[in-house]
């Protein structure tokens, strides 16, 4: 079985949906063998990027289920479990180690934003439940509490806590994790995946949805100390990191580039996620005009207004 332990390249994977808004499997199949053919080591499957929010629990089974039969024996499956409460995070956690996950990705529980005391019990929980490696997402932006360093600390002590996916944007922070414990530390957002250069272990990424390949040679460059190769492909990938990032939520981002780049068969979200209203659309047009990787969007060739980039909620009823 592939170990998350020693990958160094995550997608953070989005979900997709057909047209009405049901799981679309076969293109799910299709993104993970793209993904793992061009250089990704690891998926996460079900987490925000995948708007875990808005799936089912019998949903996330098959998503992951689809995601492993996809990936063989070519990439490490984490899956997304705990940012709900606890009670439905080991239920989660239980249920992606039996579907056959080789690891689970445990965020801070959103709706409660529980105490230091209380994140590190919620972490140990689904830890002893899933009894499968463990990356710690400490986002304090998207779930209104963060890790504290002693939380963290304290966190790592647990055999089953491998790694933290660290999505704050603080270098000073890196440094102190790295410094101060035995953690893996991936770089949890596209722009901060320079701290490779100083001890990381990975990156688990949104624009590798797009450019998996040129993601891998940055990864590469950082982790080998090719800083000059390094520094021309952050440059490069700059334009595509702020049209998935700034403008509209990075799930919708990310499908939207995908269907105009024929990569994906719709660009569906589930609500309250929407797709980009018009203005939106000429911003990540513009950014995508600039970068050189796509020259349909450069040259006007290819879509980003395509109807079914539209939200709806799913009736399941």
């Amino acid at each position: 079985m592939p170990d998350p332990r020693s990958t160094r390249l995550f997608a953070a994977t989005v979900t997709p949906f057909t047209s009405d808004g049901h799981l679309d499997l076969d293109a799910l199949a299709a993104h993970v063998d793209r993904l793992v053919r061009e250089g990704v080591d690891g998926l996460v499957v079900g987490g925000t990027t995948g708007e875990s929010g808005a799936l089912a629990p019998e949903e996330r089974g098959a998503l992951l289920r689809a995601a492993i039969d996809a990936a063989g024996d070519r990439a490490a499956v984490v899956a997304g479990v705990g940012e709900h409460d606890t009670t439905t995070g080991i239920a989660l956690a239980v249920a992606a180690a039996r579907a056959g996950a080789d690891g689970v990705l445990v965020a801070a529980p959103a709706a409660s934003r529980p105490s230091q005391a209380g994140l590190l019990a919620h972490v140990r929980a689904l830890a002893d439940a899933a009894g499968v490696p463990v990356m710690l997402y400490d986002n304090p932006r998207r779930f209104g509490v963060g890790f504290e360093m002693e939380t963290l600390l304290r966190a790592a002590g647990h055999p089953n806590v491998w790694a933290v996916k660290d999505a704050t944007e603080n270098p000073h922070r890196a440094a102190e994790i790295m410094g101060l414990s035995d953690l893996a530390y991936y770089a949890g957002s596209d722009a901060a995946a320079m701290v490779l250069t100083a001890g990381g272990q990975g990156v688990v990424g949104v624009g590798v949805n797009v450019e998996p390949a040129r993601w891998r040679a940055y990864v590469d460059a950082l982790l080998g100390g090719d800083l000059d190769a390094a520094d021309d492909l952050s440059r490069r990938l700059a334009p595509l990191d702020h049209a998935l990032h700034r403008h509209v939520p990075p799930a919708v981002a990310t499908k939207v580039v995908l269907r105009g780049l024929g990569l994906l068969p719709t660009a569906r979200v589930r609500l309250p996620l929407v797709g980009p209203v018009p203005e939106e659309t000429v911003a990540i047009r513009r950014d995508l005009e600039v970068y050189e990787g796509f020259p349909d969007f450069r040259s006007g060739l290819a879509r980003l207004d395509h109807p079914d980039a539209h939200g709806g909620a799913l009736r399941l009823l």
